[in-house]
């Protein structure tokens, strides 16, 4: 069985947390949120420390993108 990666994501009701929530939906995604942030050094700090994916612009993509196992 695969592990289901946990997501780091915006608060509910935020712009961005609500496309992402109508994507998930879509795309029949059944996902688990480890945290809900508000502030973006913290979301990509918490990302970058290996405890959950987060969503990131695609301009921050060479700077967040997965290195591999933690």
């Amino acid at each position: 069985m695969e592990r289901s990666r946990q997501l780091i994501l915006p608060p509910s009701g935020t712009p961005l947390r609500e496309r992402l929530d109508v994507w998930f939906v879509r795309n029949r995604l059944e996902i688990c949120v480890r945290a809900e942030v508000e502030e973006a050094g913290l979301l990509r700090a918490l990302g970058g420390a290996g405890r959950g994916v987060f969503p990131a612009r695609a301009a921050l993509s060479a700077k967040v993108e997965d290195r591999g196992p933690a």
